[in-house]
């Protein structure tokens, strides 16, 4: 021993070494400039049972009995969605939240922001405490919870997920992705603050955040799409709708950009003239795209019959159903095709598009390409037939040979007045050859017969043809 105080003795002595630990050992420095993992975002143990605790808990809390971190920590997992729920019962809340924030061990606070954000829903009983002790404790407990409250205030019920939800537009990206480069890795897609803010976007996207419509439908798909394209916030479908069709309310879109949002639309809710129910909570945005479907269904027939048609007949046709169109008079379109047109169609305006088909079956036959064209007008029905077919008019639709819209399947005789022609605009049926197109002679007439079933006139000014 006395060697050994000698030798550090002499050590003391000598100028020249200036012994002595670092200030901060550099395994600490390297730490300290690391992330914390996200394993941090605590998470409930699948072996317990927690309505259990929660009542244990409760009468624990009655008799004043001392929490441990431990007791915090699983009281955290008691306060919603258990039976009992404590964040429903004042007193037992407040005591889990003042605890919490006076506990040294971080593992309470991590597990009670997060099921502050898997639990996250805004009529929530005691959110508003809930998040206030979260903020006020975010910065001393450290990241992630400290970087996401200081850039998107998430313990902010109300503007948390309106800046999560901005930073997701701005981004192109999904809320659960920005919660994620936030810290929060392990976080699943469908946690009750991601799916909130979800639909804070969506609200915001039908405001018309992004004014670029075709960014705004891949992303509103990235926000709200599965791998297999199915929704993943069932419950939100009415938001999604909005989000695709309201920035379009108050005027038309062009042709390319309406037939891409109503393929998404139609596939993720279906056709609403065939499934009207599934549109039950959704009735502004199903007008929107029941009067997309009818141009469509216009287009369509004009579209797909116009590559094997006449093209100095078909002009003519072409402007003055576009002129009776224009003119607010057709409340409903749909249409018949035959083999060739609704392979056409399909190709043309996607997969999900809808219309008829023709069966064989049918005292008039249907030629190659031959497809009809069927317009609510007024009280009446029109079925306009291609190709050399006439033009037939029922004046009242729930006539009992008067073609019904919207079913799958019909045999020529559905949509074909029988006999001869009969152009009286004052008989309940009316029928007519497309001929001398050129002279405006059976547009004229089918214009008269519109003008006595619905009061108003289209003029031939409307469907002239420049030659």
């Amino acid at each position: 021993m006395t060697a050994f105080r000698d030798a550090m003795k002499e050590m003391k002595n000598l100028p020249e070494l200036k012994l002595g630990l670092r200030a901060s050992p550099r395994i600490a420095t390297v730490a300290e400039s690391i992330e914390e993992p996200t394993v941090k975002v605590e998470s409930p143990r699948a072996n317990l049972n927690y309505d259990l605790i929660a009542s244990e808990l409760k009468v624990r809390i009655a008799r004043n009995e001392r929490l441990t971190w431990r007791d915090l920590r699983e009281a955290t997992w008691c306060l919603w969605g258990t039976d009992p729920q404590l964040a429903v019962l004042p007193e037992p809340l407040a005591i889990i939240l003042e605890g919490i924030s006076q506990q040294e061990n971080r593992k309470p606070y991590r597990a009670l922001a997060s099921t502050y954000i898997g639990s996250f829903d805004i009529e929530l009983p005691g959110l508003s405490s809930v998040a206030k002790k979260l903020s006020a404790g975010a910065e001393k407990r450290g990241r992630p919870w400290s970087n996401l409250q200081r850039d998107f205030d998430v313990f902010d019920p109300t503007s948390g997920p309106a800046s999560v939800a901005r930073a997701a537009i701005t981004g192109y990206t999904s809320p659960t992705e920005i919660l994620k480069a936030g810290g929060l890795s392990i976080l699943d897609a469908q946690s009750g603050f991601a799916k909130f803010s979800t639909s804070t976007a969506l609200r915001l996207l039908a405001e018309g955040l992004m004014p670029d419509h075709e960014r705004r439908v891949t992303l509103i798909q990235k926000l709200t799409l599965d791998a297999r394209g199915q929704l993943i916030f069932r419950d939100y479908g009415h938001l999604v709708a909005a989000a695709l069709v309201a920035p379009f309310r108050d005027h038309m879109p062009e042709k390319a950009l309406r037939d891409l949002v109503l393929s998404v639309v139609l596939s993720l809710f279906g056709d609403p003239r065939l499934e009207p129910g599934r549109w039950a909570r959704m009735r502004e945005t199903e007008s929107t795209i029941r009067r997309w479907l009818t141009e469509q269904s216009l287009r369509q027939f004009l579209d797909v019959v116009d590559k094997v048609a006449d093209k100095k007949m078909w002009r003519y046709r072409r402007a003055f159903w576009e002129a009776v169109y224009n003119e607010g008079l057709v409340s409903e379109a749909w249409v018949v095709f035959g083999t060739d047109g609704e392979r056409t169609a399909k190709r043309v305006f996607g997969e999900k598009t809808s219309f008829g088909t023709f069966t064989r079956v049918g005292a008039k036959p249907v030629e190659k390409g031959h497809a009809v064209l069927l317009l609510r007008i007024g009280n009446g029905v029109v079925a306009d037939w291609s190709h050399l077919g006439r033009c037939c008019i029922w004046s009242n639709f729930e006539d009992k040979g008067a073609p019904k819209l919207y079913q799958p399947r019909y045999n020529s005789n559905n949509v074909d007045i029988s006999g001869g022609l009969s152009d009286d605009v004052h008989s309940a049926t009316f029928n007519i050859a497309h001929t001398a197109s050129e002279n405006y002679n059976w547009q004229n007439k089918v214009s008269q017969k519109i003008h006595q079933m619905t009061g108003a006139r289209v003029s031939q000014a409307k469907y002239a043809v420049a030659r």
